[in-house]
């Protein structure tokens, strides 16, 4: 405890350089733990995955997830999801701006569900007919309205672009950013720390401590971290291991050399 309040304490010395050293740690553990998940959000691989696709209405008196379980079992149906009440609600609006209430005011009240049904690459127009047929046939024709198919238009893109790389490697780039201004950081902390360590250790007969210092504080606030991401994402990767321990052996490894730099 008396470590943990000598870390805090000098927290609190240097403001600017400990938010730079408190984010830039919560950006590299964060990010490697959830480097999947910003892989796929900023990867164009999974931008240009662009499949068609028809809207359909269905009554909410249908069984919508005996639908859906089936739909996406069927040959040529790549994905089927729900569009979220306050979205179709959005939706509703929308339409009323554009056409007017009088017009679409109706729409409001009624009690049906949208949902969105991505189709295979390359699908032929008679198999996109026979899905929607099925469809009908689940549903039953007075509780269901289709929309058309549509084709989203594809994005060409070299592959050798440079934009196309930055993406591909977007997390590995912000990864690597923030550990950088983590050791940067955690440089100039431990730095800050040697008047400190030195006096404890001088008047209080103690040794290490400017290394107990760095470690007790990085010790809490890695917990925290990794807990509040666990608790989101429960998926370990090795990368998020690997992050932790680079930050406690890179924490120490500072603390060290920069002990040995002193005394020179």
């Amino acid at each position: 405890m008396f470590y943990l309040k000598e870390f805090f304490k000098l927290l609190r010395d240097n403001i600017i350089l400990s938010l730079v050293f408190v984010i830039s740690l919560t950006s590299f553990i964060s990010l490697s733990h959830n480097k999947m998940i910003v892989d796929k959000e900023v990867s164009l691989n999974q931008k240009m995955k662009l499949n068609p696709y028809f809207n359909a209405l269905i009554s909410n008196n249908t069984n919508l997830n005996s639908v859906i379980r089936k739909m996406k079992n069927l040959p040529g149906v790549s994905d089927v999801q729900v569009t979220q009440s306050n979205q179709l609600k959005s939706e509703v609006n929308q339409l009323k701006e554009r056409f007017g209430e009088g017009i679409v005011s109706s729409l409001s009240t009624l009690n049906y569900r949208k949902i969105k049904i991505e189709l295979d690459k390359g699908i032929h127009a008679k198999n996109q007919s026979l899905i929607k047929e099925y469809l009908g046939k689940l549903v039953g024709k007075s509780s269901l309205t289709v929309g058309m198919v549509k084709t989203p238009k594809q994005i060409k893109l070299d592959r050798e672009a440079s934009a196309f790389k930055v993406l591909d490697w977007g997390s590995s780039y912000l990864i690597s950013l923030s550990g950088l201004m983590f050791f940067i950081s955690t440089f100039l902390l431990a730095r800050q720390a040697s008047d400190i360590s030195f006096l404890i250790e001088r008047f209080q007969r103690k040794t290490m401590v400017k290394e107990k210092i760095l470690i007790s504080g990085l010790s809490v606030i890695t917990v925290v971290l990794l807990a509040s991401n666990i608790y989101f994402n429960a998926n370990v990767e090795m990368i998020s291991i690997l992050a932790v321990l680079a930050v406690f052996v890179g924490t120490y490894t500072i603390s060290i050399l920069t002990k040995k730099n002193l005394k020179a």
